[in-house]
């Protein structure tokens, strides 16, 4: 009885080590949450329904993480204020692209000589998703929302190896909630990577001043989902027709909805507590 249960507790803690499975381009790849972080589910009510809002129209999200200190207040039905989080996306295109080494070596060399190109063309479609996603908001929680970004700062890559590489950004947003408006800055890394040819974008994100806890937190994930996995094939399959001109845009709009995530629970927080402060 006793080597039955070392057994089980045993498998528990390699499937743990191993994280959660998802299937892309037909195979699988393990992804493990971050140290120190949880994914969001549905026993999470109030922080699964935030996300769900918050839909990314280019990207599909595998994965959102929130930190262990925030975990029991999440489970308990609130929701609180996010701090750091992660997440984890694919695109919604190449989701079953196989994407060989020699492949994605071309996209992270047009991803360098063409990252402010990038962000100068993604910066006109920003409004529409914007407003988009301050109606959802508002909708859902029943709050006065509207935002705006008037500022991106994308930054040269800093991390690359041969299946990944990272870049940051700082993202101004101003906001209007119930008639008050204010501006937060967002310290925010991109990482893509290639595990076993399939194609994943992760996301960290914190405060202004943490952009170093964002790449150091980042390179470390990646790390670790680089040695769970295989590494990519030399050739790609599927794909066809995909304008890869048009993959760092991709890239960045993930990047940009997903610091909205945190700005809007923000809000909502500080709304609900002071809904249930008592008045004088």
């Amino acid at each position: 009885m006793k080597f039955i249960f070392g057994l089980a507790v045993l498998l528990l803690s390699a499937g743990s080590a191993l994280g959660d499975v998802f299937t892309v381009a037909g195979r699988e790849i393990h992804v493990p949450a971050p140290e120190g972080f949880v994914p969001v589910t549905e026993a999470m009510p109030q922080v699964k329904r935030l996300t769900d809002r918050m839909a990314d129209p280019m990207n599909d999200t595998l994965a959102f993480y929130i930190s262990t200190d925030i975990e029991p207040a999440a489970r308990a039905g609130e929701l609180p204020a996010l701090g750091r989080y992660f997440i984890l996306k694919v695109n919604k295109k190449l989701r079953d692209h196989t994407m060989g080494a020699a492949e994605f070596s071309s996209v992270k060399s047009a991803i360098k000589q063409q990252n402010q190109k990038i962000f100068e063309e993604i910066r006109s479609k920003i409004p529409g998703y914007m407003e988009t996603i301050g109606q959802g908001v508002q909708k859902e929680f029943d709050v006065s929302f509207a935002m705006t970004i008037s500022q991106m700062v994308p930054m040269e890559p800093h991390w690359e190896v041969a299946d990944a590489m990272a870049y940051s950004m700082f993202i101004n947003y101003g906001m209007t909630v119930e008639g008050q408006s204010s501006s937060s800055v967002v310290a925010a890394t991109s990482t893509f990577m290639n595990p076993a040819g399939s194609l994943l974008f992760l996301y960290a994100y914190g405060d202004k001043d943490e952009l170093e806890w964002t790449r150091s937190a980042s390179a470390t994930w990646a790390n670790q989902i680089r040695e769970l996995n295989a590494p990519p094939p030399a050739k790609s399959a599927g794909g066809a027709g995909f304008d890869w001109s048009r993959f760092g845009g991709k890239v960045v709009v993930g990047a940009v909805i997903g610091a909205l995530v945190g700005l809007v629970g923000g809000l909502v927080f500080r709304k609900k507590k002071a809904d249930v402060q008592p008045r004088r």
